[in-house]
């Protein structure tokens, strides 16, 4: 497993129009710092900038993908930022990377 496929591959989904959400912005600034936490990108267009959080999903059962595999206090951090983004005006989102064959669905 490539712990760098996640950001891969929204690197090239965004650019590409991929993914929805993330669709449509002009500059895209990998490893940013925003209020001292790192994202994984910062996507900037002509109306809101972007903070999307990319989590990646490798545990699973029973078809499942489940996550988080394990809670942790950056992780915690990581979506208190986003919503205090939010606040501030910024578009904000979490892109689940399920990376499982077996799995149906995530939890």
């Amino acid at each position: 497993m490539d712990s760098r496929g996640p950001n891969k591959l929204v690197s090239v989904s965004s650019k590409k129009g991929d993914i929805e959400k993330i669709t449509g912005y002009t500059k895209i600034k990998p490893e940013y710092n925003y209020n001292r936490v790192r994202f994984d990108f910062f996507l900037i267009n002509h109306s809101k900038p972007c903070l999307p959080g990319v989590k990646s999903c490798t545990l699973g059962k029973d078809g499942k993908a489940l996550f988080p595999d394990a809670v942790t206090i950056r992780g915690r951090k990581h979506v208190e930022q986003l919503a205090k983004a939010r606040i501030k005006g910024y578009k904000a989102c979490v892109l689940f990377i399920v990376q499982r064959n077996d799995a149906r669905f995530l939890l």
